[in-house]
């Protein structure tokens, strides 16, 4: 009958409009968070935060990615992509919260970390970097460190100073 179709269509409009939006909030490639589901995490978690309890974060680049992309392939940087991304998760530990943001940028939410042991965790990420790229040439990692609320009042700001702490360290 005409009502239990318009129903079905409803709920299968829905079902759409929720695959939409886990597709938003989800990398295709890596499967990580999107820079749209780390920016509502973020917010959250500054939300829920304490001045005992600082939140960091890190931005981190990977330079000469676009050159290998080029040289080696689409295959092979979505593979090197892929890996990073696993990599990258280990560094975030149990708390902790890695996404991509767009092609060769991640960020690394670490609720609870100070600004001193965020910056511990990039030297890890610089080194699971080298480690893991050492025969692909030309390959490094810039990396951006800001706390909450040392180094920011919000999660925008706090995005904003990591990004900007990423540019210095090039």
């Amino acid at each position: 009958d005409l009502l239990s179709h318009s129903t079905m269509a409803c709920v299968s409009a829905r079902q759409q409009t929720d695959s939409v939006v886990v597709y938003a909030d989800r990398d295709n490639l890596t499967g990580l968070p999107t820079g749209r589901a780390l920016a509502a995490l973020l917010e959250d978690t500054i939300a829920g935060a304490s001045p005992e309890k600082p939140i960091s974060v890190l931005q981190l680049d990977i330079d000469g990615f676009g050159a290998y992309n080029e040289g080696a392939g689409r295959d092979a940087g979505d593979r090197l992509l892929v890996a990073l991304a696993s990599e990258f998760s280990g560094i975030s530990g149990d708390t902790g919260t890695v996404g991509r943001l767009w092609a060769d940028e991640f960020l690394v939410i670490l609720p609870g970390c100070r600004a001193e042991d965020a910056a511990y965790r990039a030297e890890a990420a610089r080194r699971t970097l080298a480690e893991s790229t050492g025969s692909l040439g030309e390959i490094s990692l810039s990396i951006g460190v800001a706390t909450y609320p040392r180094h920011a009042a919000d999660a925008w700001e706090l995005v904003r100073k990591g990004r900007e702490a990423r540019f210095q360290s090039r």
